[in-house]
């Protein structure tokens, strides 16, 4: 009798873990985003704002990094405002941040996975650099993406730093009409 229950049990709790394993998500998934598109490959915006190709130096830490923008209008209203120099914050040893004076049109996605060198737009007013590569559950707006990544953690450095952006000489900025 008492086998009957020990095995009873054992079929239980390895229905439970079948059941917990088959319905967690993967981790290695993308996340889905509301428009059913996956967040990896879709940032949300098509062809509005920026031409193809258009960049933005950011200096932080005495060296230089080529943003390239995503082609939709949180980059190009980010364009309008350049050049900045802001003081952005660390958070979560991974980003820096800083609230923007004004919100950006935003169109927030689910990347699931935030690369090293992405930059966002969080809510409508927060600009993010990210310097590490880490999985999220949260939404974000895509502003562009830093080229060559080497470097940047050590040149964003530990607590807040003061950054400057500004549109590259070699790019052409042309905001939506």
């Amino acid at each position: 009798m008492k086998v009957g229950i020990a095995l009873g049990a054992v079929v239980i709790v390895a229905a439970i873990c079948i059941a917990y394993v088959a319905l967690s998500p993967m981790t290695d998934d993308p996340v889905v985003t509301d428009d059913g598109q996956d967040g990896e490959t879709d940032h949300g915006q098509e062809d509005e704002g920026m031409d193809t190709g258009t960049t933005v130096l950011m200096t932080a830490g005495g060296r230089t990094f080529t943003i390239m923008l995503e082609d939709n209008k949180t980059a190009a209203a980010l364009v309008e405002m350049l050049p900045m120099t802001v003081s952005m914050s660390e958070l979560n040893g991974n980003e820096k941040y800083h609230y923007l004076p004004e919100e950006l049109p935003n169109d927030d996605v689910r990347p699931g996975t935030i690369h090293e060198g992405d930059v966002m737009l969080y809510g409508g007013d927060c600009l993010v650099v990210f310097y590490e590569t880490f999985r999220t559950p949260y939404g974000y707006t895509p502003v562009g993406h830093i080229s060559d990544t080497e470097g940047l953690a050590e040149a964003l450095g530990d607590g807040s730093v003061d950054v400057s952006f500004s549109v590259s000489q070699t790019s052409s900025a042309h905001p939506a009409e």
